[in-house]
């Protein structure tokens, strides 16, 4: 059984604000909501969300209609969860908290962010 909260892994092709844009639809239209999001230059973005357990698999289905390909492991993970709690119909049902961690692939050069610096 995978850990709680769910942790997924994936990689996609484009610029940062192209992966931003589609991985913030695919969470939106699958009923998560996102609680944090952390960027690491434009390499990588780590999503923290919430979502029924019965959406799970609407959820693997935006997340690939985004053309964001899962790792096998985050693929298994996924259908686990859903299997053992997506088909709970009740409405107060818990939450799943996971995160999506997305290495993206593009030609852009290394986005440097300056940190100002605090006084004290």
């Amino acid at each position: 059984m995978p850990m709680n909260p769910l942790r997924l892994t994936a990689f996609c092709r484009g610029s940062h604000i192209e992966v931003v844009g589609r991985s913030r639809d695919a969470l939106g239209s699958s009923g998560a909501s996102i609680s944090d999001f952390h960027m690491f230059s434009n390499a990588v973005l780590c999503l923290n969300f919430e979502i029924a357990a019965r959406r799970l698999p609407v959820l693997a289905e935006a997340i690939a209609q985004a053309d964001i390909r899962l790792d096998q492991r985050s693929l298994n993970d996924l259908g686990q969860v859903a299997d053992t709690r997506g088909l709970v119909a009740d409405e107060s049902e818990p939450l799943v908290e996971g995160s999506l961690s997305i290495n993206m692939i593009n030609d852009e050069p290394v986005l440097r962010i300056e940190v100002p610096a605090v006084p004290g």
